[in-house]
């Protein structure tokens, strides 16, 4: 950096100094020089004939053929089915089954059991002896029981069920093998052929699409543009 600003100093008081660019023998001099702008020849795609799409149309294909025509439609009548009924043997409940309940009480017997009516506790005594010290010592007061005598269920009260079984017979008794109902029969349309000309394939439209032309073409640009720069001077 040093060096730049000593060249560049020089080089400010060798033009404010003498006019016709020339310094004064013992010094570095440096003169500006114009460099010119540099360019270069490049391709580039250039579109001759742009795309575009053609509709093309598909004339509609067309075949004769026998074509079946309805002369009479169908149609339905209604047809009455009566009931048709059958025996059958079943068993008829004369006396439905009974439950009646037997009751048996508890069995029970006495017992004893030890139950605590307080616990046992601890408490902090202090004490001061006579010559001013302190002792603290635990009391412990043992818990108080006593024993009672309670009932204990051994078996505890029940209900038995006896039950009386239902007393049946058989008998025959008239079913409904199938019930009464309403048919209704359809008679099939009466056709017949006749020829006729039928579309096999209809028309249609298909679009072409045709590609742009592309071409070539060179121009000359300017990579880099001109400027000055500083030469020594001899």
């Amino acid at each position: 950096m040093r060096r730049v600003a000593s060249v560049a100093l020089a080089v400010m008081s060798c033009v404010s100094a003498m006019p016709a660019l020339a310094c004064d023998r013992g010094r570095e001099c440096y003169q500006q020089v114009r460099e010119p702008d540099q360019y270069q020849t490049v391709a580039r795609p250039v579109v001759l004939r742009p795309g575009y799409n053609q509709v093309v149309r598909d004339p509609a294909v067309t075949m004769t053929r026998l074509q079946p025509v309805v002369v009479a439609p169908g149609h339905f009548t209604v047809q009455h089915v009566p009931a048709q009924y059958t025996t059958v043997r079943r068993r008829e409940v004369v006396r439905p089954e009974t439950v009646s309940y037997r009751h048996h009480p508890a069995v029970t017997r006495v017992v004893h059991e030890t139950i605590v009516v307080s616990p046992a506790t601890s408490r902090w005594e202090h004490t001061v002896d006579r010559h001013g010290l302190v002792k603290k010592c635990r009391v412990h007061t043992p818990a108080v029981t006593r024993t009672v005598a309670r009932n204990l269920v051994v078996r505890p009260a029940s209900r038995v069920p006896v039950v009386q079984p239902a007393v049946v017979r058989d008998v025959d008794v008239p079913v409904l093998a199938r019930p009464a109902e309403t048919r209704r029969v359809f008679h099939p349309p009466i056709v017949r052929n006749v020829a006729q000309t039928v579309v096999v394939r209809p028309a249609v439209d298909r679009i072409i699409q045709h590609a742009p032309v592309i071409g070539t073409t060179h121009e000359r640009v300017r990579v880099r543009s001109g400027g000055t720069r500083w030469v020594r001077s001899h």
